[in-house]
């Protein structure tokens, strides 16, 4: 059998995936009629993790190997705009996740969603609610494409009052762009399984380059709200742990190209956390808005 401690690194490292793989939220509604496509390539990898206590220890595969953790994810979404007060919005994920000996591939979580204003006279402060939904991978395998559960978000956020996406002064949403604001945000999050419920909060600075160019520094992170259920693996003594607590870090470049496409690159990396990896990684974008 494998020693406890070589099989709690590996269960650490596939279980935090699910993390890292969400759309991020927003603060914009978006104007009725108006659709929004997203596609984000993201990468991350991570050799070493913080246990429950906060020590950093090596990740090791299923036969006891040290490895890195490698997660490719492509996420897809669409928001539509549903009428003036309200934005409806849904995507899924596929991706691939390995380290060492162990590796899966296939179809992540869906997300369901609705966002709305939370001044009805005023656009870029908003409120969400959003179901994950698991899509029937093997959420006992070491390595897995989610949490395997349905869960729920409740946020808020505020941020600028110009859409990013139009630079056309006669188009609907465009606002004269401040050179620089904040954006920021608070949400819960619970499941209906083993995860524990969390808290998460984030702060972005935002500010303009020349060229059409954006520049943003940005921290996240989230706490668990107790320690939720254990959750057994097949063939396996030990639970794997079903809950993290996490603080990331990361800079956007944001480019506005023309005709509502706009691309970003986004490296970051984890700052400090428990039961999660010491993960870096990079995600490319390309959004498309196509007005009414």
């Amino acid at each position: 059998m494998l020693n406890k401690k070589v099989l709690l690194n590996a269960i650490v490292a596939g279980a935090v995936v699910a993390s890292g793989s969400a759309n991020a939220a927003s603060n914009w509604v978006r104007n009725e009629g108006d659709v929004m496509y997203m596609a984000d390539l993201q990468y991350q990898n991570a050799s070493t993790y913080w246990d429950r206590t906060g020590v950093v220890r090596g990740i090791a595969d299923s036969v006891g190997n040290p490895c890195t953790s490698n997660n490719l994810n492509l996420f897809q979404g669409v928001e539509y705009g549903a009428s003036y007060y309200y934005t409806l919005f849904g995507g899924i994920s596929v991706g691939k996740r390995s380290c060492g000996v162990d590796s899966i591939s296939g179809v992540g979580d869906a997300e369901l969603g609705v966002r709305g204003r939370l001044n009805p006279s005023e656009n870029g402060k908003s409120w969400e609610a959003k179901l994950t939904l698991p899509t029937g991978y093997d959420r006992n395998n070491y390595l897995r494409m989610g949490y395997g559960r349905v869960g729920l978000e409740l946020g808020v956020h505020y941020g600028g009052t110009e859409d990013p996406y139009s630079a056309d002064p006669y188009m609907p949403g465009y606002a004269p762009p401040s050179d620089s604001h904040w954006e920021y945000g608070a949400m819960v999050r619970t499941w209906e399984g083993p995860p524990a419920s969390s808290v998460g909060a984030y702060g972005k600075w935002v500010t303009l380059l020349p060229q059409e160019w954006t520049f943003a520094a940005m921290l996240e992170g989230s706490v668990s709200l107790g320690h939720g259920k254990p959750e057994p693996i097949v063939n396996a003594a030990f639970p794997r742990q079903p809950w993290s607590d996490v603080l990331k870090a990361k800079v956007e470049f944001k480019h506005l190209i023309a005709d509502g496409w706009v691309f970003s690159v986004s490296p970051g990396l984890s700052l400090w956390g428990r039961n999660t990896p010491r993960s870096r990684g990079i995600s490319f974008g390309i959004h498309k808005l196509f007005a009414k």
